[in-house]
């Protein structure tokens, strides 16, 4: 009750104050999944959340997720606070207990808002794919057109689920893991534009 509740003041926060529009949510699935999205401020957080209606458990940067006010309704979400510099191993067992039970946790992968100029993405960290090798589920690609501002119209482009196969658990695979979602991240970036081209034609 206390989650549907708090969905609700998300939604209409954002619904008034950060419209967007989703597309791709026929790529959803209703299993256990990590999903993976590029990420541009704390806002991203319960936008995802509104756009995506599952629950879902969010790994989020500790300043966030322990801010007073802002930090109390991301908790009741299922924000999980992450120290960037110094994950802790029980974050770690958290993440892999909550997918092996067949829910869904999002990942900013980059592990910080800084990017290259002009990129919608910049390096990512080996985190969600550690969490893909480890369990063995899904992974989602989400993409933010642009940095979230008040009353500044946005899109968020869901890409296709895929999985991460034939490579086993060890420190190399991870490294290779991450080069697979930052392509397919990219793949969703260049369908989002194609997209944006195919809009204005209209």
């Amino acid at each position: 009750m206390l989650f549907k509740f708090m969905r609700m003041i998300t939604n209409f926060i954002v619904r008034v104050f950060f419209p967007t529009k989703v597309i791709g949510k026929e790529n959803l699935i209703d299993e256990g999944c990590i999903i993976v999205s590029n990420h541009y401020s704390g806002w991203d957080i319960p936008i995802i959340y509104k756009a995506i209606p599952y629950k879902m458990n969010i790994l989020g940067k500790k300043e966030v997720v322990n801010l007073k006010i802002l930090g109390k309704l991301f908790k009741k979400l299922g924000a999980i606070p992450v120290d960037r510099e110094n994950v802790k191993p029980s974050t770690i067992r958290e993440v892999i207990a909550v997918l092996k039970k067949g829910n869904k946790i999002v990942v900013f992968p980059e592990g910080t808002r800084k990017k290259p100029k002009g990129e919608k993405i910049g390096k990512i960290k080996h985190g969600a794919s550690l969490f893909a090798l480890s369990t063995n589920v899904p992974v989602i690609p989400v993409i933010f057109d642009k940095r979230p501002h008040i009353f500044r119209r946005n899109t968020l482009m869901i890409g296709k689920p895929f999985n991460i196969e034939n490579l086993k658990l060890n420190k190399d695979n991870i490294v290779k893991a991450s080069d697979i979602i930052l392509d397919k991240m990219k793949e969703v970036i260049k369908e989002l534009k194609e997209y944006k081209i195919n809009i204005k034609k209209k």
